[in-house]
C-alpha cells in the first residue's frame, strides 16, 4: 500500500477483535466461545444480540464494535473454517496496493536495496536539492556523476546523461 508494511496499531487491534466476532458468530469449538454462548448469547445469533445492562464491560465493548465489522466482511475473509486477518485488515483500510509494491518488496532483493527503491519511487531520496532546502551546507549542488546540473530526483533518474546510458 506504499509503506514499509507496518500495521497501524489501533486498526490492527480492531481486526484482532474481529477474529473473536467470527469465532462467536460461527460457533467455533473453543472454550471461550462456548462460555460466551452459555453466559451471554444463550443460543441467540451474535449479530442480533442486544446488550443487556448486567454484562461485563469487555463484552459490551466487543459487541459494540459490530458496527466496524459487518458479517459480510468477515464472511468474505473466512475460508475453510479459518479467517484471514490480513484480508479483514486490508478491507478495513479500504486501500488498494500500489502498482510498484511487488517490484519494491521482492524477496530476492537485499533489504537495503528494497528500502532505497521504495524511497526512490516515492520521491523521498535525500538528493542535494533537498539537503540544501533543509539548510545543510554542501560544497556543491551539482550532480556528482555528470557535474552539469543540480542534483535532484528527476535529474538523477531521467535527465542525467549517465542514467540515460544505463537504461
Amino acid at each position: 500500500m506504499g509503506g514499509i508494511g507496518f500495521k497501524e496499531g489501533a486498526n490492527w487491534n480492531k481486526v484482532l477483535i474481529a477474529k473473536f466476532f467470527w469465532a462467536v458468530s460461527s460457533k467455533q469449538d473453543i472454550l471461550w466461545v462456548k462460555w460466551i454462548d452459555s453466559i451471554y448469547l444463550k443460543g441467540q445469533n451474535f449479530w442480533d444480540y442486544k446488550v443487556q445492562q448486567d454484562v461485563s464491560w469487555y463484552w459490551r465493548k466487543i459487541v459494540n464494535m459490530r458496527v466496524v465489522f459487518p458479517s459480510k466482511i468477515l464472511d468474505e475473509a473466512a475460508k475453510s473454517n479459518k479467517i484471514s486477518l490480513r484480508a479483514v485488515y486490508n478491507r478495513m483500510l479500504n486501500k488498494d496496493r500500489v502498482s510498484f509494491a511487488n517490484v519494491v518488496w521482492c524477496t530476492i532483493d537485499l533489504p537495503k536495496h528494497r528500502f532505497i527503491l521504495w524511497q526512490a519511487t516515492l520521491g523521498h531520496l535525500l538528493t542535494r536539492d533537498k539537503l540544501h532546502f533543509c539548510q545543510l551546507k554542501l560544497s556543491s549542488l551539482l550532480c556528482p556523476v555528470c557535474e552539469e546540473e543540480q542534483e535532484s530526483h528527476s535529474h538523477l533518474f531521467f535527465a542525467c546523461p549517465f542514467s540515460q546510458q544505463v537504461r
